[in-house]
């Protein structure tokens, strides 16, 4: 696992992306697969940020399509102008019951989008959506990736508990996750 540590500069700009996404889906017709809170598209951009630094760092050319409002159907990043990579990211608190899933009603938009997905976990549950506090801190842990199909192939479950929505997903373990090394590897081939 690979752990990045957050500029305020990251943090505001995860802020601004957040509030442009939250609000596009706001007024979207269709209902989501989640429920649309400003807090989990702050959650989401924030391991987007992450993901993407911890790639350019390691030397892949990255194209952040996360960061462009009308990119939004495309997958979050796109390296080496050929391995579509989409990034879930989930808040420590949630990680353990919640994380690692795709909507069953999601997988087949996954498939066309992206190539593989890239599990993250932030460190960042008093961090205010709205706005921000000096001194506020992020951390994003990249806990493992996975392919398409590794998706397809995991058990559905019915997740959520106490008064959330009870979503019906496709839900990896942890020990099923591929590792950040292997990760090098497969975004080289392409």
């Amino acid at each position: 696992m690979v752990t990045l540590d957050l500029s305020p500069e990251q943090i505001v700009h995860a802020r601004h992306l957040a509030g442009a996404s939250h609000d596009q889906f706001q007024f979207a017709k269709a209902r989501g697969h989640y429920p649309n809170a400003r807090r989990t598209h702050i959650i989401g951009k924030l391991g987007e940020i992450g993901a993407h630094a911890y790639l350019c760092d390691e030397g892949f050319r990255c194209d952040a399509t996360y960061a462009d409002a009308s990119r939004v159907s495309q997958c979050d990043i796109i390296v080496n102008d050929v391995l579509r990579v989409e990034i879930k990211t989930w808040s420590a608190c949630h990680w353990h019951d919640l994380g690692r899933c795709i909507a069953v009603k999601q997988l087949e938009d996954v498939k066309r989008k992206c190539d593989i997905v890239l599990w993250c976990v932030v460190s960042a549950n008093d961090l205010d959506p709205e706005q921000g506090a000096p001194g506020d801190s992020c951390s994003v842990r990249l806990a493992g990736w996975s392919e398409v199909g590794d998706i397809a192939d995991a058990p559905v479950r019915k997740t959520g508990y106490g008064n959330m929505r009870k979503v019906m997903n496709y839900q990896l373990d942890e020990s099923d996750l591929r590792d950040i090394p292997s990760l090098h590897e497969r975004l080289s081939e392409g």
